[in-house]
């Protein structure tokens, strides 16, 4: 009762502190007369949430009959969190956009909430996991059921390959400390899961920018028993190995995404061994070896080869309608071509007619805040104001006949 209430109150703070800011940012000051407009459209942060909300439906709407019914509050704390339908995203992201890539990730959490329904009601007895009877109360239940089992299927198969190392790893989501190893692999699974459908629908500049974001946070010298730092770190590595992985299955050709894998898999590699070689120090041979730290990469190495080698990824992938480029070869290179053209005009000043032009031959938001997070000279405000206006927005407020 006291986690639950705990998890009501953080709700209701994050709504309120959304709603709060989203009010400011409606009623903004007209620059040129310093004076208040509650009638305008985009004022100050708006246009940021509006670009965001239009990402975020992109980033959820690619398995069949899922659709985004959500909302994005940013920085109530300082990292990304979902809660059913509420995404909470650090404050940064309005600034740093490209840090919205990571939403890619908290996309699939909400879509797993659509699809189950009802949340699931869970039960603890003697350290296992019981389910209660699910009550699905939605008119697509039915259609959304093969889909459950199929990606129910998918996780079984990677919880069976995490449970070597699932106890390194003590989720946010376990509110005590003797967890059964099934259920913090389970958790896990669901983690990565989420990650390789990131990786398909948010493409090469996913698993760069998870790169940037989880390896700075994740090495701490401060080794504490029983869960040192080095062990966050590489559940924070395994991460990105299976965006990698992701990556390289989708087979998307491209002198540039091969640079993306190299780069990413050298950072990796890189801290991987900065990381084990702290720890080694720190801790000893001994406890390296009572913690399950000595051969870590061979681990890690393992967990990869099962995901690849056991058809994990390309299952997951069948399951997505809209990836980050299209499955049809002359469709992926027509859009290949289009992007091209798309960086040129945001690198520049875009007129009207310019951003009209972007929206054509299947670019999406997911692509702008790519393009954003890849590309250095990218007008920012260009992308905001393409997003902030893209239908996905607008048709979310329009009232339907």
């Amino acid at each position: 009762m006291y986690y639950k209430t705990e998890y009501f109150s953080d709700v209701i703070n994050a709504l309120n502190y959304g709603f709060l800011n989203r009010l400011l940012g409606a009623v903004a000051s007209e620059p040129t007369l310093g004076m208040e407009i509650a009638s305008r459209q985009f004022g100050g942060i708006q246009l940021v949430y509006n670009a965001t909300e239009a990402l975020m439906k992109d980033y959820v709407d690619n398995i069949k009959y899922v659709t985004y019914n959500g909302i994005v509050v940013f920085g109530f704390r300082n990292r990304a969190l979902t809660y059913p339908r509420l995404v909470v995203h650090p404050s940064y992201a309005e600034h740093d956009l490209e840090y919205l890539l990571t939403l890619a990730h908290e996309a699939y959490h909400i879509a797993w909430i659509e699809i189950l329904g009802e949340t699931e009601k869970r039960l603890y007895a003697t350290e296992k996991r019981l389910y209660a009877t699910e009550k699905r109360l939605y008119a697509t239940e039915k259609r959304l059921y093969a889909t459950e089992k199929r990606l129910y299927a998918i996780q079984k198969r990677l919880q069976g390959e995490l449970k070597e190392i699932a106890t390194l790893y003590l989720p946010d989501a376990i509110n005590y400390k003797n967890a059964p190893v099934e259920l913090i692999a389970e958790i896990l699974a669901h983690e990565l899961m989420a990650d390789m459908y990131a990786t398909m629908v948010a493409g090469e500049a996913y698993p760069k920018i998870l790169c940037e974001y989880y390896l700075p946070i994740s090495l701490d010298t401060m080794t504490q028993k029983p869960h040192p730092s080095y062990s966050s770190f590489a559940i924070g590595s395994l991460k990105i190995r299976v965006a990698v992985a992701a990556l390289e299955m989708m087979n998307w050709e491209g002198d540039h995404i091969k640079e993306v894998i190299t780069s990413v898999n050298k950072k990796v590699r890189h801290w991987e061994s900065l990381s084990w070689n702290v720890a080694s120090k720190q801790l000893g041979k001994d406890e390296m070896e009572t913690l399950g730290l000595a051969d870590i990469k061979k681990k890690l190495d393992s967990v990869c080869c099962a995901i690849e080698n056991k058809g994990i990824l390309s299952d997951m992938s069948e399951l997505i309608e809209q990836p980050y480029y299209p499955k049809d070869n002359d469709e992926r290179e027509v859009l290949q071509r289009k992007l091209e053209k798309v960086k040129d005009i945001l690198m520049g000043e875009p007129t009207p007619a310019d951003m009209a032009e972007i929206w054509k031959d299947g670019v999406r938001p997911r692509h702008l805040i790519s393009l954003l997070a890849q590309e250095k000279g990218i007008n920012r405000n260009a992308v905001l104001i393409a997003m902030g206006y893209h239908k996905n927005i607008l048709d979310r407020f329009r009232q339907k006949e």
